[in-house]
């Protein structure tokens, strides 16, 4: 798994590979960044006898940014596949007809698949911004920081992932497929704003 090698590793990857990984793994590690800080906050905040009315949220809270972290590290890994995937697509032998035709139908299924990943995660991500704006409101001023760079990381990802879905959307040729993405998008933008 990609996010198992090294800091160093895994940018020295990047750098150096052409496409993949990319900016959607990025945004992936970006998000995971958040949920640690986030679950670092809400443990901090659970051990302070001041915020002991909230502890057991705190707790809760850390759980969820745990089970985020891990979620967001696969998917690292599952935009790599996704996107290489339609790399794959484009390399495709097209000579004949039908060829030309399978070719087709694959970079339709795999552009699908490669939107439908980040618009998994910027869904979780969306959720995650909601968690760190309680941890923000309600948890220890000495993690007040953490938090704010957590929401920073947060917005920075989901944005990152909202346009990396209209970056490909533009390749699907299925109109249904292009209205019901949008509306999603729509969506996410809106509980940004909020």
């Amino acid at each position: 798994m990609l996010s198992d090698k090294s800091i160093n590793s895994f940018l020295e990857n990047i750098a150096s590979k052409p496409l993949t990984p990319a900016a959607g793994s990025i945004a992936a590690l970006s998000a995971a960044s958040a949920a640690a800080l986030t679950e670092m906050a809400a443990n901090l905040t659970l051990k302070k006898p001041k915020y002991q009315d909230i502890s057991d949220k705190m707790k809760e809270i850390a759980e969820e940014c745990s089970s985020y972290r891990e979620i967001f590290l696969n998917d690292i890994d599952n935009d790599t596949k996704a996107f290489k995937k339609v790399i794959d697509s484009y390399l495709m032998k097209a000579d004949t007809e039908i060829e030309k035709e399978i070719k087709q139908e694959e970079l339709q299924k795999n552009f699908k698949t490669a939107i439908e990943i980040p618009l998994s995660m910027a869904n979780n991500i969306v959720e995650l911004i909601n968690i760190i704006r309680f941890v923000d409101k309600h948890g220890c001023e000495t993690s007040a920081s953490d938090v704010k760079q957590a929401y920073i990381l947060a917005e920075s990802a989901v944005r990152s992932s909202i346009f990396l879905i209209k970056s490909n959307l533009v390749f699907v040729h299925d109109q249904d497929f292009q209205t019901n993405i949008s509306k999603k998008i729509d969506e996410l933008e809106a509980e940004l704003e909020m």
